[in-house]
């Protein structure tokens, strides 16, 4: 149970010299060479479109389209886009949503070009992203993301402070792409609340361990990635049943972990 772990009371709203420069710039640069910035045009959300298709490999029936990356920025949305250059390389879509009577955004796709992996362009975009939600007034974003991708929990949980209390079984069904071929497309709800300090949980402490590098071990053994995700999913389930939160995640070599704790 990992009882003798202490976590600090972080602070879900990160400190505002880490998102942008000026109360009006539209940009933010995460190092010398990639530039985050908002996109609006059609050819800027078809660019979007054609990195889905060069990120996930997926057929079109699965892409988001031009259309509703439009509709996005028409209902209070926001697209940024990374830019090396003139090259689009990564980019971030929210739409409005509303949980529980509080209005929320709902960070629906995010993704980056294999080649600009592991540069903090992912960290980026988030940060831009709650520097904008601010500025709307928006004081909580939300999205699901798959509990077996360690580098994602990572910088969900441990860089950005979402926390987790829901877990989405096959929440979006089959899925075309081959990164996701052969298991059910769970997920995990990230919350992310941006103007407010994490409530402390000084309770009892639970760990799920995930591998590693989930996609090199599909590469070898779907079947095992299978099996590894039904005994994961029963872990996540009964401890949220159990009234437990996800409130960290640690890398190691070979593994990491979820930390969960009672409110």
């Amino acid at each position: 149970m990992n009882d003798h772990l202490s976590l600090p009371n972080l602070p879900l709203s990160l400190p505002t010299d880490l998102s942008v420069g000026g109360a009006g710039s539209r940009r933010y640069r995460p190092h010398a060479d990639v530039e985050i910035r908002c996109l609006a045009t059609v050819d800027e959300f078809a660019r979007c479109v054609e990195l889905q298709r060069a990120i996930w490999q997926w057929a079109d029936i699965d892409l988001m389209p031009v259309r509703l990356f439009v509709l996005v920025q028409h209902v209070g949305g926001l697209v940024l886009g990374a830019h090396d250059a003139d090259d689009l390389v990564g980019f971030v879509s929210c739409i409005p949503g509303v949980h529980e009577g509080s209005a929320y955004w709902h960070s629906h796709m995010m993704g980056v070009l294999p080649a600009y992996e592991n540069r903090g362009i992912g960290t980026a975009l988030k940060l831009a992203q709650r520097q904008h939600a601010l500025r709307r007034q928006v004081s909580s974003i939300q999205w699901v993301f798959d509990p077996l991708v360690a580098k994602n929990a990572y910088l969900n949980i441990a860089k950005l402070g979402a926390i987790v209390r829901r877990y989405s079984i096959n929440h979006y069904g089959a899925s075309t792409s081959p990164l996701h071929a052969g298991i059910d497309s769970d997920r995990l709800v990230a919350e992310w609340r941006l103007d407010c300090l994490r409530t402390r949980f000084d309770g009892e402490t639970r760990t799920i361990a995930v591998p590693a590098d989930i996609r090199e071990l599909k590469r070898a053994d779907v079947r095992a990635v299978r099996s590894i995700q039904l005994s994961v999913r029963e872990r996540f389930l009964r401890h949220l049943a159990d009234g437990f939160v996800v409130v960290g995640c640690e890398r190691h070599p070979d593994h990491s972990q979820y930390i969960f704790r009672r409110p």
